[in-house]
């Protein structure tokens, strides 16, 4: 039986690229990806629970973190662990629409 691909990638100090650009790690820049970390104690006990953001194209994290509570550019819970590419066709309507979700 072959192994299949995962979905996610786990992160490394790597710098890789996507549709839109490169995924730098170490600035925390992943254009077009969903990303996810780790929630302090509820992880811990329900591996499968965590907290997501969405990258711009230009790779900065928009992270809705409560009611009315949206960070930019500064992620709730630390540092990506995770994340998944998207493949995202027009660009401009995507930041358009993580735009508007942000307000």
């Amino acid at each position: 039986m072959a192994a299949t691909k995962k979905a996610s990638k786990s992160l490394d100090t790597t710098t890789s690229s996507t549709q839109a650009g490169d995924i730098d790690v170490k600035n925390a820049r992943f254009p077009f990806c969903i990303t996810w970390t780790p929630i302090p104690l509820i992880t811990w006990l329900l591996p499968f629970i965590g907290h997501t953001g969405i990258g711009n194209s230009a790779g900065i994290i928009h992270d809705f973190a409560g009611p009315y509570t949206i960070c930019i550019d500064d992620f709730s819970f630390g540092e990506t662990n995770k994340y998944v590419p998207l493949a995202i066709d027009d660009k401009a309507q995507f930041d358009d629409a993580v735009e508007r979700a942000d307000a």
